[in-house]
């Protein structure tokens, strides 16, 4: 029961039924508590969905409990240096970036960017993913050279890993083409942000607010 309520939130999720998502979750964590153990791998894992769809809802403190309490099963469970310690790491830093805490969101993403390196190889799609990540707390430190280089390994990686038109393509193309205007390359910012677009009307649909809000950004261009 536990896993079919987790799955089921993840479905919900992605349907952007965020509060039924959340329902199921919290539902299949105490289910899987109970039978399980509290330290037990899949309760981890259902705390990372949870504290994903937390995110989603903005109860970033939540959010961060939720991955913090993962990490901690995750690395007793299987090893600090395993690629699902590396996964919950890379949440762990959009949580804490969407805080304002950007040190220790970078911390966290180039921890889990080792990890994804030695475990799946320089060229994995999660390294691109935690490098495209690492991209935008770079930029909001001000450092828009290292923002400019994460972000375009960021792109060549998901490309080749995934696809040209994959969803985290996208948004690498995206926060690059910010940072490429932001250094005054208009033009190329410019180009990038198109790919960008391009992309999440195909996969998010053009009233999506991630796509609309990339075309008001093309509009102030």
């Amino acid at each position: 029961m536990g896993a079919t309520l987790s799955n089921l939130g993840r479905v919900l999720y992605t349907q952007g039924d965020l509060a039924a998502a959340r329902t199921a979750l919290e539902r299949a964590l105490g289910i899987t508590q109970a039978a399980l153990g509290p330290d037990h791998p899949k309760v981890g894992a259902t705390l990372r969905n949870l504290g994903l769809m937390l995110l989603e809802q903005g109860d970033l403190t939540g959010a961060r409990a939720a991955h913090e309490g993962a990490l901690e099963i995750f690395e007793a469970a299987v090893g600090a240096d395993h690629p699902e310690v590396g996964t919950t790491l890379t949440n762990l830093g959009r949580v804490l970036h969407e805080q304002g805490d950007l040190p220790g969101a970078r911390a966290s993403l180039e921890r889990a960017l080792e990890i994804f390196k030695v475990a799946l190889g320089p060229d994995s799609s999660d390294v691109g993913a935690t490098l495209s990540n690492l991209g935008r707390v770079l930029h909001d430190q001000g450092d828009l050279a290292g923002a400019r280089a994460a972000l375009e390994r960021a792109v060549a990686i998901t490309q080749a890993a995934l696809s040209p038109d994959h969803l985290w393509v996208g948004f690498a193309l995206a926060n690059l083409g910010i940072v490429l205007c932001e250094q005054g390359d208009l033009a190329e910012g410019r180009a990038q942000l198109e790919r960008a677009h391009v992309i999440f009307q195909a996969a998010l649909g053009p009233e999506h607010p991630t796509t609309q809000a990339l075309a008001r950004r093309l509009g102030h261009l």
